[in-house]
Parts: C-alpha cells; structure tokens; sequence
C-alpha cells in the first residue's frame, strides 16, 4: 500500500468520526460544505437532462413556420394562431410558428445579424422554413442564392393571376452567370439608396430579363401589411423557400396576408 493510499485512509476514518458525533443539522452543513460544488453541477446536469428529455417528449413537427424579417410590432403567438384557425391547421398534433423578432441587417452584419443568418440556412436545410417574408434587400440577397420557388411551379396561371401585377423576378441567366464568376465581397460597389431602389424596381419588369422566374410577389396590397403597420420600410416581398414541404400551408399564409387585416382588427 502506498503512502498515499494510507494518508487518503486515515483523513476518511477521521471523517466518519466526526460525522458520528455529529447531529443531522451539523452532517448537512458538513457535507454542503465540502460537496456544494459537485452538488450544484450535479442538480445542473439533472435539470439540463430533464429539460432535453421534456421537449423531446413534447416536441411537435411544424405543420407551417414562416420567418417575417425585420416585421414592426407583430404578435407572433397571436398570428399564428389566427393563420392556423384560416387555414384549418391541426395544431393539436402539430406546431404553427410565425417568427416576427428576427432581425437582419446585410450592411452592419453584427454577430446577431450572423446567428439569424445561420438559424435560416439551419431551417432551410431541415425542410423546417416554409415562407420567408422581408424588405428588398434581404430578399433579393436571399433570391439570387436561389432560396425560393418559381411561383409557377406550385400556382396554377389562374392562381397567379390576382398577384400578376405584384410579381417579383430574378433572371435566371444572371444568376447562372455569377454562379460560374463568383465575384468577392470585397469587389461589391457600396450602392446608395436610389440605385438599391432602381435595383428593386427592376425585379418587376421581367420583359427586361433573359430567362426570367417569378419567385416572389411585393406585398404592396396587402391587407395585413396595410393594416399592421408591421414594414414602415417598404417594399416588402413574400416567397416561398424551395426546401418546403407544404406548398398548400406556404399558399394559404399569402392569401391570409392579402386578404386579411391580422388578429388584432377582429
């Protein structure tokens, strides 16, 4: 037996005799005494268990989840709740979520602004984000990295119809292009205010295009805009993500959007 071994011995037969005579108020504060740290981390990990095992017990899929950028005073609860009763959402067995906090700023790109980036690009890859609704410049940031739909792939002509005059473009040629000559970030002119606008603009005009793809609608007539208040900046642009798996939801929240004032004018 090592000397060690003897010394680490003889301190806990010592323990134990004092513990003996010891009342259980005394035991207590000896123990909280000399086991307080291992007994707080203890009591950590247990409620970090508990937790993690609760919210996967209770944890639902989506059944919708729409992120609504850089939005001014909207309830997200109450939205969702409101959307999920329009559309005859099941949200007994399953999630309707609106995100109306994000925030998102291309030019400051502070380390908010990148943890909202990788928590799209999270969603997007699980299938998760359904819609994406956000000013211009976000959008068509979003849009040139191919992140939405051609509208024309899920509406009918008759279902584009009533948002023919509100579409938004990308010309597809363009983004071919700058797929094959990536250009720096470093190289990307500062642009004012009037060229982002023109900028803007153009994605309404396709006769302008080489190979143009419908894959937003401006949401300058929309009803729950209008009446929110929620995008004082506008333009505003709704589209589809293309890694949705539901379409028909994503379809309904634009109606929803176009046609009605939102929860807090009822």
């Amino acid at each position: 037996m090592s000397k060690h071994t003897s010394v680490s011995a003889e301190i806990r037969n010592e323990q134990k005799k004092a513990l003996k005579d010891m009342s259980l108020k005394g035991k207590l504060m000896y123990f909280w005494d000399y086991y307080k740290v291992h007994t707080l981390v203890a009591l950590l990990l247990i409620g970090v268990v508990v937790g993690i095992t609760r919210d996967i017990i209770n944890a639902k899929d989506y059944i919708f989840y729409a992120s609504m950028i850089n939005s001014y005073n909207l309830d997200s609860e109450a939205i969702a709740s409101d959307f999920a009763a329009y559309a005859d959402l099941d949200t007994e067995k399953y999630n309707c979520y609106i995100d109306t906090s994000s925030t998102l700023d291309l030019d400051s790109f502070s380390e908010y602004d990148i943890a909202t980036t990788q928590m799209l690009m999270a969603l997007v890859q699980t299938g998760d984000l359904d819609v994406m609704v956000s000013n211009a410049d976000i959008f068509t940031n979003y849009a040139e990295s191919e992140m939405f739909l051609d509208l024309r792939t899920v509406y009918t002509e008759e279902e584009l119809a009533p948002y023919k005059d509100h579409l938004y473009y990308v010309d597809f040629a363009v983004i071919t292009a700058k797929n094959e000559n990536p250009v720096s970030v470093m190289d990307t002119p500062e642009l004012t205010d009037a060229e982002r606008a023109a900028i803007t603009e153009g994605h309404r005009h396709p006769e302008t295009m080489k190979t143009p793809v419908p894959v937003g609608i401006f949401m300058d007539d929309s009803a729950f805009i209008k009446a929110t208040g929620s995008y004082p900046l506008r333009p505003v642009i709704f589209g589809i993500v293309a890694s949705t798996g539901k379409p028909e939801n994503a379809k309904a929240y634009l109606e929803y959007l176009w046609t009605t004032a939102g929860p807090e004018a009822k």
